[in-house]
């Protein structure tokens, strides 16, 4: 800070002590809005705004090493044949498609559920107390027609995305538990023709929907 006369020699003691006090508490907000904006950018995804691979594991394991009653469906989503779109439309429009789909995601979950991007073209879902399988179904069909809104350029064919589902605590209660088995599941989803969601079971005989 430099002084400007003649403001501060019309201040007396108590005055400049205001002052001071007063820019101290500003510059403390300033820190603390810029540390904020910092750590923000640490733990997103630059390119969709969603939670990236780190964080969104962090804020899962907090969960299921907080909550009092275990709970919650793990969703891995790939968008199919996203190579090809980024082939024959270029990368501009597969980062386009890769926005919308979070946008997609951010409009069809709740505000509690967790949502990140693993990288590349797979996103993760995590919803918070959700332990009703039919309610499981309805969510992972919301997000495909979600999906389906995007069309990546003119006269193109919509987004459409394979889903692998797991539950806690049925098929783990651990992150690796509940993504490697939602991975599995996201494997069978692909196996039978994509664009459909399958839920795992620890039997190995899935649960899918084609839609």
């Amino acid at each position: 800070m430099v002084e400007q006369p003649p403001f501060f020699s019309r201040l007396g003691h108590s005055d400049v002590e205001t002052v001071h006090a007063i820019s101290e508490l500003l510059g403390s907000v300033l820190m603390r809005q810029r540390l904020r904006t910092i750590t923000r950018i640490a733990e997103t995804d630059v390119l969709t705004g969603l939670w990236n691979r780190n964080t969104f594991q962090r804020m899962v394991e907090d969960y299921l090493s907080g909550a009092r009653e275990k709970a919650g469906a793990f969703m891995v989503i790939d968008v199919d044949h996203f190579k090809t779109i980024n082939d024959t439309y270029g990368h501009l429009v597969g980062d386009t498609v890769l926005k919308e789909s979070a946008h997609a995601l951010h409009k069809v979950l709740r505000d509690s559920d967790i949502i990140g991007r693993q990288g590349g073209d797979e996103f993760v879902v995590f919803c918070r107390g959700i332990r009703n399988r039919a309610l499981v179904k309805k969510k992972a069909e919301q997000i495909q027609n979600a999906w389906r809104d995007i069309v990546p350029a003119n006269n193109a064919k919509s987004i459409t995305i394979s889903i692998g589902i797991s539950l806690t605590p049925q098929h783990g209660t651990t992150f690796r538990e509940l993504y490697n088995n939602a991975d599995l599941a996201l494997y069978r989803a692909k196996e039978r023709g994509r664009d459909g969601y399958v839920l795992f079971n620890n039997h190995e005989s899935q649960e899918s929907d084609r839609r």
